[in-house]
């Protein structure tokens, strides 16, 4: 074969995988009938590649930003078929629908952890051992997303759970809740709590945009339409 025809039949190759990539990657389509080019969605892409360059902390944040939009479909339509098989120990039916649900759901470290569990009794250590990764790095995330000292540095969280996840991996019970409101820095809940040495030490966990009377989110007129 020539050089020529030799480079030809490479181009052709590339241009199908290519083709079959744009093909196999997930169209997602906003209830206002736009495609969901979101940062969430472009950071999910890479860290379904392997791109370990994602900085987890700002796919949190964007995660939320995503879910804080209304006119995105938030929920898969396989999450219930999933959970369902999963209960079941049915893991291998679970895993058929996994790629759907984590699509919506890639910033669920507790979702990645049962995944993981999945992958790890059908016997595929490998996807196991990526999602355990994922999982970690999630956490870490919201580890990293502050110190919790204060109204400036306090954790970004996405749900009151992850304030006791959090105080759990800080080594602290908690014993007590306070809501608190910043004018420069926005909503807090305070949890305090003591250590095995009976030491207390208080945490601040910035809810700004789930608490159930922000303004965050961001209305769709297309969603009202529909109703």
């Amino acid at each position: 074969m020539s050089i020529s025809r030799a480079l030809f039949s490479g181009s052709l190759m590339l241009l199908f995988a290519l083709t079959l990539f744009a093909q196999s990657k997930p169209n997602f389509t906003r209830l206002d009938g736009k495609s969901d080019e979101s940062a969430y969605r472009q950071m999910v892409e890479k860290i379904k590649a392997g791109d370990d360059t994602v900085d987890f902390v700002k796919f949190r944040a964007a995660y939320l930003e995503w879910s804080l939009d209304e006119c995105n479909v938030l929920e898969s339509p396989d999450r219930d078929a999933f959970v369902a098989a999963y209960e079941a120990k049915d893991y291998a039916k679970a895993l058929a629908k996994v790629d759907s649900v984590l699509d919506y759901e890639y910033a669920n470290y507790n979702l990645h952890r049962a995944i993981a569990a999945a992958y790890t009794n059908v016997g595929n250590a490998e996807k196991a051992a990526f999602h355990t990764k994922i999982a970690d790095k999630l956490i870490d995330g919201l580890m990293a997303s502050g110190d919790g000292r204060s109204a400036k540095t306090a954790y970004r969280v996405h749900a009151i759970r992850e304030e006791y996840f959090v105080m759990r991996k800080l080594g602290y019970a908690v014993s007590g809740q306070a809501l608190s409101m910043d004018k420069e820095y926005g909503v807090f809940d305070i949890l305090t709590g003591k250590d095995s040495s009976g030491k207390t030490g208080s945490f601040y966990f910035n809810i700004t945009d789930v608490w159930v009377g922000s303004n965050s989110s961001k209305p769709c007129a297309a969603k009202k339409a529909t109703k």
